[in-house]
């Protein structure tokens, strides 16, 4: 999967098409909104791919192209398309914006609940 499958994901999600006036926009932003979510879940990625027994190193970019490979699992894809019909949106809908962060959110919530917690012993800092 690409981040272009990513993008026109997100675009169909608010009804728009790569092919109408105001996608220059949009691909033009695109880059920058998807590095900057894929960033902030990269961590979330290596726990979740761990929990797969697979290994994903964290991502480190600043942009990403849309013909380049979807860094994330899989699983992350629905999320990152909300997000991105999110901060597409958010200057001409902020209501419809505010719909696709929250449904982003969700994603991300239920992502997390996914990978098992790790009992470990809590150390007393502030003993003796």
């Amino acid at each position: 999967m690409t981040c272009k499958d990513i993008y026109l994901a997100a675009l169909r999600k608010f009804g728009d098409t790569a092919e109408e006036g105001r996608s220059a926009d949009y691909a033009e932003r695109a880059p920058y909104i998807l590095a900057n979510v894929i960033g902030d879940l990269s961590a979330l990625n290596v726990q979740y791919c761990a929990m797969q027994g697979e290994e994903a190193p964290p991502y480190t970019g600043v942009r990403i192209e849309l013909e380049d490979e979807f860094p994330l699992a899989d699983r992350f894809a629905g999320a990152v398309s909300d997000h991105l019909a999110a901060m597409l949106t958010v200057d001409e809908d902020g209501e419809l914006s505010d719909t696709f962060f929250d449904k982003f959110c969700t994603a991300v919530a239920a992502i997390t609940a996914e990978i098992p917690a790790e009992r470990q012993k809590i150390l007393d800092v502030y003993g003796d």
